[in-house]
């Protein structure tokens, strides 16, 4: 995946009450599982070679799609989505960014999503709290990963974690249908006797993020030909 700038990060909710939670640093995560009911290959791997199935050997080239696997431990992981808004580092330099670009993603995710929106403005002090996240009581955090999505075929073979860390980056990959998303996403490895959605705490966020109606941000926001060292 190019190397990219990421200019802000957008966190886009139901309702000013989640929205408010957000900028209290109350960051809810839902599990892959959970996300699994919108895209069957998430958090899945197609196999490659013979494949047996209740004793009976099969050729994946002679099934209509490749068989999927999914690990109960990719899906008991925790994650929190945002929306990137992110340009190609074209130089050491500068970048030249076009919000038009941006537009017809972030209206599509609104109507999904809601009217509502968190947008992190500096997304380096965000992203060094969202590394201290604190768990509730019941949990605790053993690992984290985070990057921007990379959107792929869901049918090109990829090899499958062999190690607990390797399951971190395991959600960092989604179906290419759902580019548009153009997602950045935390990911967190928590224990728990009952896996599922937790809200962890990165402290308020005021500082570094404003609240804002959906439809507002592309009018608010004039970004062009700005230098690097803005976004660092």
């Amino acid at each position: 995946m190019a190397q990219h700038v990421i200019i802000l990060l957008v966190k886009i909710v139901s309702s000013v009450e989640r929205a408010e939670a957000i900028l209290d640093g109350q960051l809810y995560c839902n599990t892959v599982g959970y996300f699994r009911e919108n895209d069957r290959y998430e958090g899945s791997f197609p196999l490659t070679g013979t494949v047996r199935i209740n004793n009976v050997m099969f050729d994946p080239e002679d099934l209509i799609e490749p068989p999927q696997l999914t690990l109960s431990r990719v899906s008991d992981l925790n994650v929190f989505c945002m929306f990137a808004w992110a340009a190609p580092k074209l130089d050491k330099d500068r970048i030249t960014f076009d919000p038009v670009s941006q537009l017809g993603s972030l209206k599509r995710l609104s109507k999904r999503f809601g009217n509502h929106a968190v947008v992190i403005t500096n997304v380096t002090k965000f992203l060094q709290r969202a590394d201290k996240a604190v768990a509730p009581s019941n949990f605790r955090v053993l690992g984290r990963s985070r990057n921007l999505v990379d959107y792929v075929n869901p049918d090109d073979g990829i090899a499958p974690p062999t190690t607990p860390w390797d399951l971190l980056a395991v959600p960092l990959r989604k179906n290419k249908k759902f580019s548009h998303e153009k997602e950045y996403r935390l990911v967190y490895w928590t224990t728990s006797q009952t896996p599922g959605p937790v809200t962890l705490n990165i402290g308020d966020i005021r500082d570094i993020a404003i609240r804002m109606r959906t439809a507002d941000i592309y009018n608010s926001l004039k970004i062009n030909d700005l230098p690097l060292s803005h976004f660092e």
